[in-house]
């Protein structure tokens, strides 16, 4: 290497460990572990909103069935179409529950193989 290359080279360095000192001193930079924690709370505050979507979900599917239902079929049917469409609803919610737990755990996976 040229001398005038690592010269060069030596201020750049200086430069940027300046700016890297001006920046902590600014409190732009934060700590690694106080930022990871951050993360990692929002990420878990997220995924337990992501693993109610199949509760409200079965609801709001035994609402809309039920508000097409009303229009199709005579009130003396109710009975046995309200039992039904509650196993029905209740399949749907344990479907979607395990979809979003294998979406989240394949998401998870990814992000350790990557780390």
């Amino acid at each position: 290497m040229e001398p005038s290359e690592a010269i060069k080279l030596q201020r750049h360095f200086d430069a940027m460990m300046t700016m890297l000192d001006f920046s902590k001193e600014a409190g732009q930079l934060v700590p690694k572990d106080a930022h990871l924690s951050e993360v990692h709370s929002y990420a878990r505050a997220l995924r337990d909103q992501l693993l109610m979507t199949p509760n409200v979900a079965e609801n709001e599917f035994k609402r809309l069935f039920l508000q097409l239902l009303r229009t199709q079929i005579s009130s003396d049917q109710w009975p046995s179409v309200q039992g039904e469409l509650d196993g029905i609803a209740r399949s749907f919610r344990v479907f979607l529950k395990d979809h979003l737990h294998q979406v989240l755990e394949a998401h998870v996976e990814g992000q350790l193989e990557d780390s």
